[in-house]
């Protein structure tokens, strides 16, 4: 490795690993407001872009919307989710208030869901209007705590045991301040597939975060310009 390379990993580690973290803003905040953040596309093609400064405004609006529902830092949201626009904006609004992502695999079928949202003891669950039947009140979506379940959906396909994903972008006007965290505090919680064994949970730190910057700017070699394209699942 080289020396610029080292020194590059080095800004990075104390970049994600001082006393009080803002993941918000350093992912979104601190980029140009007018700047691409993400470019959506529909099942049709159709295209739609999200600016960082839209994104922030967005995620802070949801946020509110959450605290209301009494999430704070620590506690874990699970997102039930495919690419979309909602899902960049709740991720980001998660981790405005210090709360901890659980990602679950649209691929999963309500027994794999249950058993991951029992072992985090989210509170929220997060879905869209493909994936609501999965958690819909039933013999087989039985968890050991209460969770409210939030969808995408619009309102004529909202079920009655479902809140609206935008009810909770709420016009409050007073200012919002990011929680900042801990170099060591979770900020996902993910589980491993259980293909040797019971699925176990794993805690993602906030330093974390260096290694998957280090990663897409070594590995991929990717540029601010750059436009990059995951082709996984959430």
């Amino acid at each position: 490795r080289s020396r610029k390379e080292s020194e590059r990993v080095e800004f990075l580690c104390n970049k994600y690993s001082s006393d009080d973290v803002d993941v918000a803003k350093l992912i979104c905040d601190d980029h140009p407001s007018e700047n691409l953040a993400f470019r959506i596309f529909d099942t049709d093609m159709k295209a739609s872009d999200l600016s960082y400064g839209d994104l922030k405004k967005q995620s802070e609006l949801l946020s509110k919307g959450l605290i209301s529902k009494g999430i704070k830092s620590g506690d874990r949201i699970a997102t039930l989710m495919g690419k979309s626009r909602e899902y960049i904006i709740t991720l980001m609004a998660i981790w405005r208030i210090g709360a901890v992502h659980v990602p679950l695999f649209t691929a999963f079928s309500t027994p794999a869901i249950v058993l991951r949202l029992n072992g985090s003891r989210a509170k929220i669950v997060v879905c869209d209007e493909t994936q609501q039947g999965k958690i819909k009140p039933s013999e087989h979506f039985i968890l050991n705590h209460k969770i409210e379940v939030i969808t995408t959906a619009n309102a004529e396909k909202t079920p009655n045991w479902a809140v609206r994903w935008e009810s909770l972008l709420t016009s409050n006007t007073a200012q919002f301040r990011s929680t900042k965290l801990a170099p060591n505090a979770p900020i996902i919680h993910i589980f491993t597939s259980g293909t040797t064994g019971q699925p176990k949970g794993l805690i993602v730190p906030v330093k974390a975060l260096a290694c998957l910057q280090a990663y897409a700017e070594f590995a991929f070699d990717l540029k601010p310009t750059d436009i990059f394209w995951n082709a996984a699942d959430p």
